[in-house]
Formats: structure tokens, sequence, C-alpha cells
């Protein structure tokens, strides 16, 4: 977009538009004290809108081929042993995950919100994923904020630009939608009960998290109460009906926007609170075989298209696969070809290990120190808690990104996030589809792509 902008704009306009930000609600918070603008573009990213319309109508294939892959314990159970065996932070989720089956409660429902992130693949320009995420899918309350903004930046300094018009700016619903999905849920649990968001003890995203908190008070009346894993093993536990009681409420649904991360578990307390949560009856999103079906080493195994077939309808299975990028296992040896060109080239490859959140992945020459005696089994051994991915080469486009009161220009790199989400009382969908959309822009220079992470400012999509 930087390309129709034929005047800059001046540091009084920069500034008003970051108050503006502001006036939308685009807010992080560091205490009640401090808050500030959310690191955005000023300008939205332009994406084919073919590509677009295409991968939102697919959204609800890839809900439901996660969904039933989620139902099929034993396939999660076989495909994690040994990354489980190696990496204690997924070994501790399969045995919550085991302790469940044979102790836990039967859930009355599931819910089910995602995000299946894209990157537009310069060679093919082709949408092709990076992951898809199944617990703490942030930014969409947020996110729906972020069209505004944008077409009143190219309405009111329309002289500034050349050949753009605001309404190509795409709506986004994830605000309704995400909040309508948990008021569902809580539906289905059918009781008087409260919505539990789960949290970080220190929460910068809080307003990401309250909007959807105001919106299902305001329209359904149903109360949030917040805690942190520590807060829940102080204050909770399960009664004889299996019920989730936090502070003497029942909880409806456990909404996890903490837990996907081994720093998130500073002591056995936060472990007991987590078990607690996943052994009762009350609707998790992700309960504890979804967050498991969201592992790197899950969708590594659903690359192939024999196995993508056993979890979803014949007639889906090209369109779905044709997303995938080409994904490595080390629960065999490399090929000698495929060795060869890592260590020769390990720029084109990302080796990931079974981790969210951001800042986890391995690039370039540090994907070789991993590599070092790779004919040793030890080596080898280690490897089966990554995955390999060949990387997404996307095209670079100038924008001017704005983090901490300050706008700067830099070539970047965009991501393309489309949530969905999944309702079902028992094992009957009553509910799935598309739930808007999240773009995250970066610099080209970084590796990384999270926003709360600090690599990444929020966008939106302009279509051409």
């Amino acid at each position: 977009m930087l390309s129709h902008l034929k005047k800059d704009f001046s540091e009084e306009q920069q500034e008003r538009i970051l108050y503006l930000a502001g006036g939308y609600g685009l807010l992080m918070s560091k205490g009640l004290t401090h808050q500030c603008h959310l690191p955005i573009s000023l300008l939205p990213t332009q994406f084919s809108g073919q590509l677009v319309q295409e991968i939102t109508e697919l959204t609800p294939d890839f809900n439901l081929l996660m969904y039933n892959v989620h139902l099929d314990r034993k396939w999660i159970f076989e495909v994690l042993d040994q990354v489980g065996q190696i990496d204690d932070f997924t070994g501790r989720l399969l045995f919550i995950a085991k302790k469940k089956e044979t102790e836990g409660w039967e859930e009355p429902g599931f819910l089910g919100i995602n995000r299946n992130d894209f990157m537009l693949d310069k060679a093919t320009q082709s949408l092709k994923q990076v992951e898809f995420n199944t617990m703490a899918s942030s930014f969409g309350a947020l996110a729906t904020k972020m069209p505004k903004l944008h077409k009143l930046i190219l309405s009111q300094y329309s002289e500034h630009f050349q050949g753009v018009d605001p309404f190509h700016v795409k709506d986004n619903c994830a605000l309704n939608k995400l909040s309508e999905s948990i008021a569902k849920a809580h539906e289905v649990y059918n009781s008087s009960a409260s919505v539990m968001f789960l949290v970080l003890s220190v929460e910068n995203n809080y307003f990401d998290q309250v909007y959807l908190e105001k919106k299902l008070w305001e329209n359904w009346g149903i109360p949030v109460v917040r805690a942190s894993l520590m807060q829940v093993y102080e204050r909770g536990f399960i009664n004889e009906r299996g019920c989730l009681i936090y502070q003497n409420q029942e909880v409806s649904v456990v909404y996890m926007r903490a837990g996907y991360s081994p720093d998130h578990y500073q002591s056995e307390s936060e472990w007991k609170a987590r078990e607690l949560i996943d052994l009762s009856r009350a609707i998790k999103t992700p309960n504890i075989f979804y967050h498991l079906a969201g592992t790197k080493r899950v969708q590594q195994c659903l690359a192939d298209k024999a196995t993508l077939s056993k979890f979803i309808a014949q007639d889906k299975v090209d369109l779905v696969f044709k997303y995938f990028t080409d994904l490595y296992g080390f629960d065999s040896e490399l090929p000698d070809e495929l060795l060869r060109e890592v260590q020769r080239a390990p720029q084109n490859f990302v080796l990931k290990p079974q981790r969210e959140g951001g800042g986890n992945n391995i690039y370039g020459e540090e994907i070789l120190k991993h590599f070092e005696n790779y004919e040793s089994q030890e080596v080898r051994e280690k490897l089966k808690q990554y995955i390999l991915m060949r990387k997404i080469e996307a095209p670079e486009v100038d924008n001017l990104l704005a983090r901490n009161g300050s706008v700067n220009k830099a070539k970047t790199l965009s991501e393309l996030g489309m949530f969905g989400t999944l309702v079902a009382s028992g094992t009957t969908v009553l509910n799935n589809e598309y739930a808007g959309y999240l773009v995250r822009t970066k610099s080209s220079e970084a590796t990384e792509g999270g926003v709360a992470a600090g690599y990444a400012v929020i966008d939106s999509i302009y279509l051409i």
C-alpha cells in the first residue's frame, strides 16, 4: 500500500492517527496506570480477493478436520509418544490426557476457537499454512477494530493516496463470532454458571480479552471470572457432580489464554491447576485432546495425504492438502538428499519445537547446531521433539509500522490468520464457521511473528 502513498504523513498526522487508534480501542495494557496504543500498521496490506474468499470458504473444513483429529485419542497418543518421551512439556500434557480418559468427567460439549495461519508463497502466489492454532488464538477482538481505523486513514487523508478505495478494506467479524461461540458453548453446558478466562498473572493483552468479556455480558448476560493457574490451584475444586468451582461459582466454559507454554507452569501447583480444569466437566477451549491436536508434530503428520484422508471427507482432501508446505518429522532418518540441503542452505528451513506463543522457532545457522553429529543416535533422538518445515518465501511489501508512539517505514512480511469456531453438544456439531481474520505484519528482518511477543503489528486486509 505504501506504493499508493504519494505524500508522506507529517509527525503531527502520525501522532493523531495513533490517538485515533486509542479511540478505537486499539490498546495494550502495561498496568492500570499505563496504556499504550497497540502495535499497528498505518496502512492495510493487499491480498487477492480470490485467495481470501477461497480460504474463508474452506475454514469450516479445517475446523472439522481438527475436531475429528482430537476425537481419535489413540492416534494422538501414538504420534506424540516419542515426542513426549523427550519433551517434558508434551509429556506432561499427555499424562493429563491419559488421566482424563480414566478418571476425568465427560464434558457435555465441545468448543474450538481456532486460528489457521498462512503466508503467501511468492513463487506460486498461493497461500501456504504456517500453523493451526487450537489454543489461545489471540487478537481477534482487537483485529476487529483495525479495518475501521484503516478506512478512516484512507478516507480522511485521501489527498495522500492515489488509486485506493477505503471500501476495499475487508470488515472483520471476529469479536462477534468468537463471543457467540463462547455463549453457545455456555448454553450447551446448560447452567447458570460463569465463564472463566484463564489468563496470565501479568497480562499485557488485557484489552483483547476485556472486549470479549464485555460482549458476553452485554449480549447474553454471561458473567466472566478471570483467573491465573495459581489462582485456580488456590481457590478451585471439583464438586461431587464433576463441576469446576472457582470462588464458589460454577464454571461452564474455560477460555484458555494461558497454559500453552512451559513458563506458564512455574511450579507443580500450576500443573495441578491445569489437571483440575481438564478433569472437570467444564467445557474447555481447548480441552486437553484438542490442545495436543494443535501440536507441530500432528500438523506434520497431517501434511501426508494418506493420513489427512482419515480425518476429512474425500472430496475435501485435495482442497485442504494444497495449503500445506513441506514438513518433515524425525521419527525416521531424513533422506540423504534433504539432509544435505539442510546443511547446505539452512536459511531455507525452520526447526519448530512443540511450542506456541512466539520466540521458539530455530532459524538459519542455529539449525546446524542441532544437526551436528547427526549420525549419532543421541542427536537423532533429541530431534524427535521438533519438526522441520521448509520456509515459506513471502513477498516483501513496504509499510509504516507503529510501536510505542514511534512510526517507522519498513519492508514487511505479513501472515494471514483465519479464525474459525466449532461448537458441539456431545458429538453433534451445532455450529461450524469462519469467524473473522487477523493480519500480523512484521519487518522482513524479523523471524518470529507474534504481536504480544514484540515481533509484529496488527494489520488488516485490502482486497485486490
